[in-house]
């Protein structure tokens, strides 16, 4: 693999869910567009090529992002399954949390509930097949939206999302005076005008839905 393939595959890796355009990755590595273009086509046609690799390169609405082949997707929704799972960092455990709670929601949303970026542990999950593309909010860069999926309420023995836990009484009995409030009143303003946005203007595509 060549040097600026190579830095092709480490930008695209960091950058996770978030993706990055041709355009973006020509200003970071100082080419222009269409050498990104071909690099990053490169690099996809390696992972295609390779048998031994889990991974492949997809273009959704203008971003590259590496996911995972789907001929993959049983054995890691296995692993979502199982007791290891359990091992999950406390990061995604956070992210997947506020993804039951306030689904379908952006990761834009999440990271400003988290105070913190989340794009690795929303790849962690959806990696899992914990969580799932539910469609893109009809603004400015179409972010995705996401929610949970049937392997995730498999796994917490739940038969619909009402009988999640109520949010507040988790928040009364876990809330110390270090505790951030995942769900602080300081929020809530924005969210209700978030979750209406979302209600009116999200869009749903089969095709990228559950695909990555």
């Amino acid at each position: 693999m060549s040097n600026i393939v190579a830095k092709v595959e480490a930008l695209l890796f960091v950058a996770g869910d978030d993706g990055l355009s041709a355009e973006e990755i020509g200003i970071l590595l100082e080419i222009d567009a269409p050498a990104a273009r071909q690099s990053t086509e490169g690099l996809q046609e390696k992972y295609e090529n390779d048998e031994s690799s889990a991974l492949k390169v997809i273009e959704i609405a203008g971003k590259f992002n590496i996911s995972t082949k789907p001929i993959y997707a049983e054995i890691l929704k296995e692993y979502a399954k199982s007791p290891i799972s359990g091992t999950l960092s406390n990061a995604v455990l956070e992210t997947l949390s506020i993804i039951a709670y306030k689904q379908p929601v952006t990761r834009s949303i999440v990271d400003a509930i988290r105070g913190v970026g989340s794009s690795n542990a929303v790849q962690k999950l959806l990696s899992f097949g914990l969580i799932e593309v539910a469609g893109r909010l009809e603004t400015p860069g179409r972010p995705k939206l996401y929610r949970t999926t049937d392997v995730f309420m498999n796994h917490f023995g739940l038969a619909d999302l009402a009988e999640l836990p109520d949010i507040k009484a988790v928040e009364d009995e876990y809330a110390t005076d270090d505790a951030i409030d995942l769900f602080s009143s300081r929020y809530s303003e924005e969210f209700e005008i978030q979750e209406v946005e979302v209600d009116a203007q999200y869009v749903i595509d089969d095709e990228e839905a559950g695909t990555e």
